[in-house]
C-alpha cells in the first residue's frame, strides 16, 4: 500500500470512525474500516482508544439510560471537574 493510499484509507477511517462506532454505516463502508483497522496500527490504535473511553463514559453514567442522558452527565462531570481544578 502507498503512502499516498494509506493516508487517504486513514483520513476515511478517521472521518467515519463515530459511524462505524454508532454501526450505522453500510456494510461495504464497515468493511472498508475493518479492513484498515487491520493494516493500520496507528488508526487501529485511535479505535481501540474509542472503545475503551466510550466504555469509561458508559460506566461513569451508570452503565444504563439514554445516550443523551449518559452525554449530559458526562458534560456536567467534566465541567465540574474543571471547575475544582482551577485556581
Amino acid at each position: 500500500m502507498s503512502e499516498e493510499t494509506l493516508v487517504d484509507a486513514c483520513t476515511y477511517a478517521e472521518l467515519h470512525l463515530q459511524e462505524f462506532f454508532d454501526r450505522v454505516l453500510t456494510p461495504s463502508q464497515a468493511s472498508v474500516i475493518e479492513l484498515h483497522l487491520v493494516q493500520c496500527s496507528h488508526c487501529a490504535r485511535a479505535y481501540a482508544f474509542e472503545q475503551r473511553f466510550r466504555a469509561y463514559v458508559k460506566n461513569c453514567c451508570g452503565g444504563g439510560g439514554s445516550e443523551e442522558r449518559c452525554r449530559e452527565e458526562f458534560r456536567q462531570a467534566l465541567a465540574e471537574r474543571c471547575r475544582q481544578t482551577r485556581p
